[in-house]
């Protein structure tokens, strides 16, 4: 597995999240705010009724953190959780889960051949969009699977709205330039989006369907 001037190819990303599943829950928990974060952009999505009656799509759950949060802010919902890391799942799998949360083992853009269909009341990508390699079609694709009216939560790291961060992230990519690996800190790039797609934001709207670009560390209300 190599890392190229465009950072890790897109198909060695389910492989390097293998590798890391062990370790990956140590990680996360030494991030002040992570599981908070997620609650925060899954409470914003507004569920009715703790989700009762609703059917929710954790797209790229890795090891059930994403999930805990839908869970948290809907504990009557239909939970289906996605992830192409079967390394990432078998952690998450291995946690205390009510009837209503399924795990199955897709890659994102293959949900429907895995059993995974719509429509969906609400869609959670956390942390997943920089791992696809259209993130415009599968933009598309999530609304596709939405009901009308449908809510879609992205929860993506930035550093957009962080002096201190940015200058971090420029002296990163800075030091690893001068080692010949101008990609070996990609994840900290201040760029939450493609060139294509329209400047990134807190909170906008996108009919039928409300899509939130969630920001961490620093969220911002509505």
């Amino acid at each position: 597995m190599s890392v190229g001037s465009s950072g890790l190819p897109r198909r060695d990303v389910p492989g390097a999240f293998d590798a890391g599943a062990p370790a990956y829950d140590r990680m996360v928990s030494s991030n002040p705010g992570y599981h908070a974060h997620l609650r925060f952009s899954a409470l914003r999505m507004q569920l009715p009724d703790h989700g009762r009656g609703q059917r929710l799509l954790d797209a790229g759950c890795g090891t059930g953190a994403s999930t805990a949060a839908l869970l948290a802010v809907a504990p009557a919902a239909e939970i289906i959780a996605v992830d192409a890391s079967s390394a990432m799942l078998d952690v998450a799998r291995r946690k205390s889960w009510p009837a209503s949360v399924r795990f199955v083992h897709s890659p994102i853009e293959e949900l429907a051949p895995h059993g995974v269909t719509g429509p969906f009341d609400a869609i959670l990508a956390a942390y997943l969009l920089r791992n696809v390699a259209d993130p415009d079609n599968q933009l598309r694709e999530f609304r596709r699977l939405l009901r009308p009216g449908g809510k879609l939560a992205v929860h993506e790291y930035s550093v957009r709205d962080s002096r201190a961060a940015a200058s971090t992230s420029r002296r990163l990519r800075g030091t690893s330039r001068s080692k010949s690996s101008p990609a070996a800190f990609s994840p900290t790039r201040p760029n939450c989006r493609p060139p294509s797609w329209p400047p990134c934001s807190t909170s906008t709207s996108w009919a039928p369907a409300k899509a939130w670009s969630s920001m961490s560390p620093t969220p911002t209300s509505m």
